[in-house]
């Protein structure tokens, strides 16, 4: 499999778990996603088409991203 390493931008305060800016919003093209912002609501998690790259990672083996 191949596997690429990928800079997203961000001007949160990750450093204190407060993901409130969406700087690093990225659409999902394929994927689950473990949300643990707080900047996504319940209606935008459940479509599970966007993600905070920031903070948020993976459920499944492979995520697609629209970068």
């Amino acid at each position: 499999m191949f596997k690429k390493s990928v800079s997203f931008l961000a001007d949160c305060l990750l450093i204190l778990y407060i993901v409130a800016c969406g700087t690093c919003k990225v659409n999902v093209i394929r994927g689950d996603i473990d949300h643990q912002d707080v900047y996504l609501n319940a209606t935008e998690r459940a479509k599970n088409n966007v993600m905070m790259t920031c903070i948020s990672r993976s459920l499944s083996n492979r995520l697609i991203l629209d970068i």
